[in-house]
Formats: structure tokens, sequence, C-alpha cells
């Protein structure tokens, strides 16, 4: 693409060379490209070599200019310019050498006059020529004249990502390298699987179903006569009646009011009722079907599932689900103090024989569920599953052949929240190399 500009990282001893290397810097810019070098950076940074690495690899070329001084030394020995050279060339970076003719006559400021600094650039002139794009200049002149004419031809050779115009993004041409990326991407994946198939011709593969879904999952938390629990008001002297007024004192009314339980416990309360009553009614039942789909059986294999934390698991062979649950609610203290003066009295004649209006009626769930029980998972010596916490459970099998499957009725999941959220599963056994990883969408609603 002839519009397509190139940042060209320009990479040189300092000193001796700076007038060169504003001809460089000027020769890339008539040429419409984009030179960037050492200028760019603060000398006394201490994250200087860092920005310079980070430099060269946004870049598309790297151009080198040798003149007669090796350069200043780094920690290791060897110089900067030497180390911006091994980088780029490392990270495969395409590289443009121009290095000065050995004969050409310098002031002794531009050249090194230690032996080991001389040895130094010659070994590192002879790296910057061995068998890559290099030419030689004399002058200044001479090298802005070799830059303008080689360059061009340099890039033609070796293409780079570069950079275009907004407007010209979906040319053609931009077009057609994506097809080509496209192909190409496409048949490295078919290479990949082939060769996968041949280092691993046999080998199990599962599939996981929830609640016989393996695309998205709602959970609901209705269950059909479900009443919360209507909690006693606290009582007052008034409240008693007429006929024992004076047997009730202030710590009787006391103790009564402090044992009602709190908003929150009857929150809780209600909560297991539902998740008791829904286990029970199959609302919150969570199935975990596991089907070994591969070729060979598959041995040891351990499952973890997560859900959101809007969602709550249960263990159905937990003591939740084989007892009901409970709330404590205190009695109203004149019928202590009616069984008390009841030989005395009569409780008949006090009452007119019922003593119903002294009672606190039993929530709609201990009437009618108190012979309930819910049912415990049977035992199996070849799967086991626990909760690791309330939104985290871990099943295991000991083997599984291939074509079968496996279905785990072990739990309820109940929405604490409406929420939206990820089911994430992942699978691992003997036979595999990595775990199997699968996600699905999960919604829970707490509308009735």
């Amino acid at each position: 693409m002839e519009n397509k500009k190139y940042q060209i990282f320009v990479s040189s001893t300092f000193r001796d060379l700076e007038k060169e290397r504003n001809k460089v810097i000027e020769t890339i810019l008539n040429l419409g490209h984009f030179p960037i070098g050492m200028e760019t950076f603060g000398a006394d940074a201490d994250n200087q070599w860092d920005i310079i690495k980070e430099t060269i690899d946004s870049s598309d070329y790297y151009l080198i200019i040798v003149g007669q001084r090796y350069g200043t030394l780094a920690s290791d020995g060897i110089s900067y310019t030497e180390k911006e050279f091994d980088y780029a060339f490392n990270n495969g970076i395409p590289i443009f050498g121009y290095v000065q003719h050995r004969h050409v006559s310098t002031t002794p400021d531009k050249r090194d006059q230690d032996p080991v600094l001389v040895n130094k650039l010659t070994d590192f002139v002879t790296k910057v020529t061995n068998g890559r794009m290099c030419s030689f200049w004399e002058d200044m002149k001479d090298l802005g004249s070799v830059v303008a004419t080689n360059l061009p031809k340099a890039i033609r050779r070796t293409p780079r990502v570069g950079w275009i115009k907004a407007s010209e993004a979906n040319s053609p041409e931009v077009a057609n390298e994506l097809a080509r990326l496209s192909s190409e991407n496409s048949e490295l994946r078919l290479e990949l699987a082939s060769l996968k198939k041949a280092q691993y011709p046999l080998s199990p593969y599962f599939e996981v179903l929830i609640n016989k879904q393996k695309d998205a999952i709602n959970i609901t938390d209705y269950v059909k006569d479900f009443s919360p629990i209507e909690l006693p008001s606290p009582i007052k002297l008034s409240d008693a009646p007429i006929q024992i007024l004076n047997h009730v004192t202030s710590n009787d009314l006391k103790n009564y009011n402090e044992k009602i339980p709190s908003a929150e416990e009857a929150s809780n309360f209600d909560r297991e009722v539902k998740a008791y009553l829904g286990g029970e009614n199959g609302n919150f039942i969570f199935d975990v079907e596991v089907k070994n789909i591969g070729n060979v059986k598959a041995n040891d294999i351990q499952i973890e599932i997560r859900v959101p934390d809007f969602l709550k698991f249960y263990k159905k062979d937990a003591s939740l689900f084989t007892e009901i649950p409970k709330i404590s609610i205190p009695e109203l203290p004149w019928m202590k103090i009616m069984e008390r003066i009841r030989p005395r009295f009569g409780f008949d004649s006090m009452f007119g024989g019922d003593d119903s209006g002294l009672r606190l009626p039993y929530s709609n769930f201990y009437r009618d569920h108190i012979n309930t029980l819910a049912s415990v998972h049977s035992f199996n010596d070849r799967i086991s599953s626990k909760i690791v916490n309330d939104q985290k459970v871990k099943i295991k099998i000991k083997d599984l052949l291939h074509t079968k499957n496996e279905l785990m009725e072990d739990f309820y999941l109940f929405p604490i929240s409406s929420g939206d959220g990820e089911l994430s599963i992942e699978v691992i056994c003997e036979e595999l190399g990595e775990p199997l990883l699968f996600k699905m969408p999960i919604r829970a609603s707490t509308e009735q």
C-alpha cells in the first residue's frame, strides 16, 4: 500500500554522529515515514532502557548508523548501541545497517583510541554486516543519499504492518489481507487439531448437563401455598385477659417480649422453609448429569461447579432437609399463669371451656408440614459429592465408560436474591492433560 507510513527506530552513538543522525532523520521524514530514537527519551530516566525496548517493539524497522566509535558501555560491558541492536534482532524487527567505511579519516574525538573498544567495535561491525541488508557510507552527504536510495527498496522487500489513515482502513488491500490472515488462521487451527488428534488418538471428553440443560438455567423461589411466618407483636399489661390481670407481672411481659424472634431470624426461617418446601416439591433440585462422549473410559473424574453469590447450595441429605426448620415462638405469659391458677379457680368456669383465644396459632408451615420429611439421596461408592462453600460444590466419580453417563441429584440450589450471572464447570480426569472448562448463563428470580 503506497500510502502506508512506517515507524523507524534510528540507533547510533550520539556525540560523534549527531549531524549524521539528523541527516538520516531528515531523509526518513522526506520519504514520508516516522523516525524515532534516543532523542525522545530523558537521559537520566531510571526506566530509560525499558522505554527504549517498548519503542523498538512498537517500531516497524530498526536502522543503525555505525561510525568509528563503539559507544558508552552499560554495566555488562556492552555498549547501549549494541544492546539496542541485539534487542531488535532477537525480537524479529527488520534491521537496516549503515556502516561507515573503515578507511575514512576522522578527528580523534570521533574515533576510539582504546584497543579494547576498537576490538569491540570491529566485532560489532562484523555482527551488523553479517548476512543482512547493509550499506556503506563515507560522509554525511553520502549517508543521506544512500539512505534515500536504499531504504525504500529495503522496505518493499520486507513489508510491515505500518500506519494508514483511518479513512483508508477499509481499502481492498486491507480486506484482502484480513481474508488471507483469516484463511491462514483456519488452516493453522485445523493443523493444530490434526496434530493433537495424532498425539492423543484416544481420549475421553465430557458433556455436563445441569437440570437437563447445557445452554442456560433459570432458578425461581416460587413455592406454592407458602406463607411467611407472622411474628407476634410485643405485649403490654393491658393485653392480658382481665380475669388474670392481677397475676401478670412486669417481668412476665419483659421475658416474653425479649424472646420474640427478630425480623432477621424470621427472614432466615422463611428462607429455610422455602428451601425445604421447594426441595420437597422439586422446585430447587440441582441435577448434574455427566456424559463421557469421548472414545475411551475416564478414571478419577473430578468436577467443580461454581455459582454466583446470589445463589446457595444445600445438600439433600443435610439436616435442613431431614428435619423441619424451626423457630422459637414464645408462649404468652398468661398461659403459664392459667396453668398455675386452674386448680384453685377452675379453667372452664373462668374461660368458658375454651382457651384458644389465649394461644398463639402456629404458622401454616407447622400446621401443614409438621410430619413431612425430605428424601435422602442413596449412597453410591462410585460417586461422592460435597459442598465446599455456599457457592461451590465438588463431585468425584471413580470411573465412567465412554458413551455412558451418571446422573446426580445430591443438591438443591436456592436463590437468595434475584440476579443474572454465570455458572462455571471445571472437569478433570486422569486421562486429560488439562481441565475442561464450561460456562453457562444462570438467572435467579425471587419474585412471587
